[in-house]
C-alpha cells in the first residue's frame, strides 16, 4: 500500500510541476533578475501570514511524500489547494 501511495503522490506532483511549468512567463536573462537574499523576510507579518497545524496522516504517507524528494511540504500544500479549488472551496 505504502509503494501505491507513493506512486500517486509522485504522480500528482509531476501533473503539478507540468502545470506551472505551462503557465510560466518567458524565460528570464540572469541580467534581467533582481539579485534577493536568501531566507525569510524578517518582520513580514500581513494578512496573508501562514498559518502554522498538525496533521494526522495514515501510515505511510509522510514517507511516500518524503521519498518523492526535496520541498515535499511546499508540494502537500500545492496538492491541497489544488484539491479545495476543484471542491470550491478555495477562490482561484
Amino acid at each position: 500500500m505504502a509503494e501505491a501511495i507513493k506512486f500517486l503522490v509522485c504522480g500528482l506532483e509531476r501533473g503539478l510541476v507540468k502545470g506551472k511549468a505551462r503557465q510560466a512567463g518567458k524565460p528570464q536573462s540572469p541580467e534581467s533578475v533582481e539579485p534577493t537574499r536568501a531566507g525569510r523576510p524578517l518582520g513580514l507579518r500581513t494578512k496573508h501570514s501562514k498559518q502554522q497545524v498538525k496533521l494526522r496522516l495514515e501510515p505511510g504517507v509522510p514517507e511516500a511524500s518524503r521519498a518523492c524528494g526535496d520541498r515535499w511540504q511546499t508540494r502537500r500544500k500545492h496538492i491541497l489547494q489544488a484539491a479545495l479549488r476543484l471542491a470550491g472551496q478555495l477562490p482561484g
